[in-house]
């Protein structure tokens, strides 16, 4: 079995946190995504592919699951495994006895790094100590939890069923049981949201025993309740929301979360070195109903129809309903705008290395942005000035 590099942990400079650099991914690192859709209600912001929670459901889809897995063996031939994620839906909802299946299914027959970071999504309503201890025996090392907000009144506006109190209980429990390496999810731009009602709820996540951070504005998303009701809510101006984002990364940083991507803050060197893959071209598979993967340079979804998906994998089918493979230039301008999300910039001569190019024509993809300042080149890395942090989705958008 390889033995995975670490990701080195902060370093420290004049007191300060600073990341030091992420290493490039090779072609020999992949990582595995099973999207588990079960959910009790869906929030009216959501528009993940979700169903209802159903014991005959979790059977199937588990067995799917294990079926799906040795469809795809020959992919996984020779890769170390660095990142297994559950995602959904509401993941914790499956049992933690199929759950054991599956891992012990992937590490039976595939190298598993010895490092590999292994998460599953929670609402903070389904944390208990029991439930969190069975599944840390299984393997389960990182916890990705949805608070979204501590404000009592936006939680319900926004459809959550759990309150601030149970937030915490389960933040608490999950340190009671010793798990070091916690996420939260936090939202802004929510409906009917303030500036104060905002720094009040990242003021208590100062307290709160967490590793990393994911914030993420409010986006309204086609085939939501949002999206129908979105000329009755009433979301914070731009302005507002500027001043939410600005206040966000100086309070977060001075709690010792350093930004490290444009949406993620990590303490202690716990960045997600899941999310890290999709930023940085890492190979992924996908398992389950509407999971996309990325093999090959080629990407590719499952159809999001729990019943067609299971009878086409229990058929020796592949599930995909939808795949396409970028012309390479569109390719590789893709891959750079995704990398300037990670802050500390792309290595130019590993990703020329990486893409078979030259590092000449990605500078001829950027330097009119080089010129009007929203990206910088310090050998080897360009990354984003802090206006191009501020206006990442145009330098993007230029790119691709």
């Amino acid at each position: 079995m390889t033995k995975k590099k670490k990701i080195p942990s902060p370093i420290k400079t004049d007191g300060k946190e600073e990341f030091s650099k992420i290493l490039t991914p090779t072609t020999g690192k992949i990582s595995l995504y099973f999207h588990v859709p079960f959910c009790r209600k869906k929030c009216p912001y959501c528009h993940f592919f979700v169903i209802r929670n159903e014991q005959d459901k979790q059977v199937t889809l588990t067995k799917a699951f294990l079926q799906e897995i040795d469809f795809n063996s020959h992919l996984l031939a020779q890769k170390e495994i660095v990142s297994i994620y559950f995602g959904g839906g509401t993941p914790i909802l499956l049992s933690p006895k199929y759950f054991e299946q599956i891992l012990n299914k992937v590490s039976a027959n595939f190298i598993l790094s010895p490092e590999c970071e292994i998460t599953i999504e929670a609402n903070p309503e389904d944390v208990d100590q029991n439930l969190i201890m069975e599944l840390k025996q299984v393997g389960f090392n990182r916890f990705s939890i949805g608070v979204q907000t501590l404000d009592d009144t936006l939680l319900k506006k926004i459809g959550r069923n759990h309150n601030s109190e149970q937030i915490k209980k389960a933040l608490y429990c999950l340190h009671d049981c010793s798990i070091d390496n916690v996420s939260i999810d936090l939202m802004y731009d929510l409906p009917d949201q303030t500036l104060a009602v905002f720094q009040d709820t990242l003021m208590q996540v100062e307290a709160l025993p967490i590793s990393h951070l994911s914030l993420y504005n409010l986006t309204i998303e086609p085939n939501t309740v949002f999206f129908r009701k979105q000329k009755t809510l009433h979301l914070p101006s731009s302005e507002t929301s500027y001043q939410m984002l600005e206040y966000s990364i100086e309070k977060l940083e001075s709690m010792g979360l350093m930004r490290y991507e444009i949406s993620a803050f990590a303490k202690n060197g716990k960045v997600s070195k899941h999310n890290l893959g999709y930023w940085t071209s890492r190979d992924f598979l996908g398992f389950g109903p509407s999971a996309y993967s990325y093999f090959d340079k080629k990407r590719y979804r499952n159809i999001a129809n729990f019943p067609k998906y299971a009878s086409q994998v229990f058929a020796n089918e592949r599930p995909v309903d939808f795949e396409e493979k970028l012309p390479y230039t569109k390719q590789v301008k893709e891959a750079l705008a995704i990398g300037l999300r990670v802050l500390q910039g792309v290595n130019l001569p590993s990703f020329a290395n990486f893409w078979k190019i030259s590092s000449e024509d990605v500078f001829s993809y950027t330097q009119s942005l080089i010129e009007q300042q929203f990206l910088k080149y310090e050998t080897p890395f360009l990354f984003l000035t802090e206006k191009g942090k501020l206006f990442y989705d145009t330098v993007a958008s230029e790119i691709v």
